[in-house]
This record gives structure tokens, sequence and C-alpha cells, in this order.
């Protein structure tokens, strides 16, 4: 189970990179699931912004997997300006989805319809499939087949909420761990 959950949690922070504009505070919950394994598994994953240091250009996403009575938190620290320039990014692909060699689709999800774009991308023994929208971590659904174990792991967006600051009023500093510390 804690196998499971590591490479789910990982799944998804991997996943995260694009995202409409960043703010401290958005806040996104998804219904995950893994079908085709062993024991089809499903439960809910929470993504938020916790943290931006633009003078670092640095953003604080934590995310947490709630499975079969289990919860794992983990962090990731990413590069501000691919949050950024990601997130000029969707729009694009949702107004021009052709354009981007992908599908427009109406999507439906618990959290509402989107106009979405559909792109998959072959990454050898994986194949990503994104539902881009203009939603705050910039997608609506994502999944990941792995051809050699036969297994796909699935994200629909259940809820979000807009952040309401676009960064920290105060100074914070990246630490050695490469942990953001606040001032």
């Amino acid at each position: 189970m804690k196998i499971w959950l590591s490479s789910l949690l990982l799944f998804t922070l991997t996943a995260t990179t694009a995202m409409a504009w960043p703010r401290v505070g958005d806040d996104a919950h998804y219904l995950m699931s893994t079908t085709g394994g062993p024991v089809p598994m499903s439960g809910t994953a929470e993504l938020t912004v916790t943290g931006i240091d633009a003078s670092q250009n640095l953003i604080r996403i934590r995310m947490t997997a709630y499975i079969a009575g289990y919860t794992e938190s983990k962090e990731a620290i990413d590069k501000l300006s691919d949050a950024k320039n990601l997130a000029k990014l969707v729009p694009e692909l949702v107004a021009h989805c052709d354009a981007h060699n992908g599908t427009s689709v109406q999507l439906a999800t618990p959290a509402g319809v989107f106009s979405t774009c559909k792109i998959s991308s072959d990454q050898g023994d994986k194949v990503v499939t994104t539902w881009y929208a203009n939603v705050v971590f910039g997608y609506a659904k994502q999944t990941v087949l792995t051809r050699t174990a036969g297994i796909t792991q699935a994200m629909i967006l259940q809820s979000f909420t807009n952040g309401t600051n676009s960064g920290l009023p105060h100074k914070s500093s990246c630490d050695r761990d490469g942990g953001l510390k606040l001032k």
C-alpha cells in the first residue's frame, strides 16, 4: 500500500507542473483511481500552493493523498518561472487546441463542465493524456497508462479554489535541503 501511495504521489507531483497563474492558496481536489493492477484502488488527492518566493523563483506545492484509510503528504519545490510559463500556455492550448495537435473536448467533472484541450504524449512505456483547462493547476483530468504493467492511474478534478495571493508578503529563502523557509 505504501509503495502504491508513494508512486501515486510521485505521479501527482510531476503532473502538477501545468497550472493556471499560480497564487498562494490555490487548492484543487482530485478523485484518483488505479485500474488494471492486482487490486484496483481509489481515493482523493489535494494539491495546494503553500508558498511563492518570486525573488528566488520558487513555488512550493503540497500534495496529500487519501487512499484506503492511509494519508501521505509530500511537498515539491519547483521553478516559479516554469509554472508561470505553463500558466500562459494553458489558455492558448484551450483556445487553439487543434494547433497543438490536441482535441477540443467539453469535459464533465464533479467540479463542473470545462472546455478542455485533450493531449496525449507517448513516453515509451507510458502514455500520458491530459485534459488542459483554465483551472488552478491547469488540468481537469489526467491519465497515465503504464503499458508493461497494464495499469492506468487517473485523476479527475473534484473541486478547486483560487488562491488570493500571488506571492508572500514577506521575504523567504531556500534552505540547504531545498525547502522554502519563511523569515
